[in-house]
C-alpha cells in the first residue's frame, strides 16, 4: 500500500489514493497483505470523514491503551502493526500540510512499538 502513501505525498487527493488502494487489493493474494491494506483503506476513509487530523488522534488512542498495559499481549500484537500504519500517514499528512502552509497535523508524537 505503499503506492497510496505516494499518492498523498506527491499531493494527491485521499479519494485518488483510495482509487489506487481498491485497485491494488484486488491484484493481492495473500491474506495477511490484504487485512493489513483493508487497514490502510479503513484509515484513509476515516480520513476522508473526519478530515486529516484523524491519523494522530486514533494513533494517541491506541498509544494510551498499549502503555497503560490495558490491552492483552494478543490484541497489543494486533495493534502493532496499526500503529506503524497510523504513524505513516501521520508523517505522510504532516509532511503535506508543512508544504501548503496550513497547521501542521498534531498528536502526541510517533512511537512505533
Amino acid at each position: 500500500m505503499e503506492e497510496t502513501l505516494s499518492t498523498l505525498r506527491g499531493g494527491g487527493t485521499i479519494d485518488a489514493a483510495i482509487w489506487q488502494g481498491k485497485a491494488a487489493i484486488s491484484r493481492m493474494n495473500d491474506e495477511m497483505e490484504i487485512r493489513s491494506a483493508e487497514y490502510y483503506m479503513q484509515v484513509m476513509n476515516m480520513i476522508k470523514i473526519h478530515g486529516v487530523k484523524y491519523a494522530a488522534i486514533e494513533r494517541d488512542r491506541l498509544l494510551r491503551l498499549v502503555e497503560n498495559d490495558a490491552v492483552t499481549v494478543d490484541m497489543h500484537k494486533k495493534l502493532k502493526p496499526r500503529l506503524n500504519v497510523l504513524n505513516q500517514f501521520v508523517a505522510t499528512l504532516q509532511d503535506n500540510q508543512e508544504i501548503q502552509g496550513r497547521q501542521p497535523v498534531t498528536g502526541k508524537g510517533e512511537k512505533e512499538l
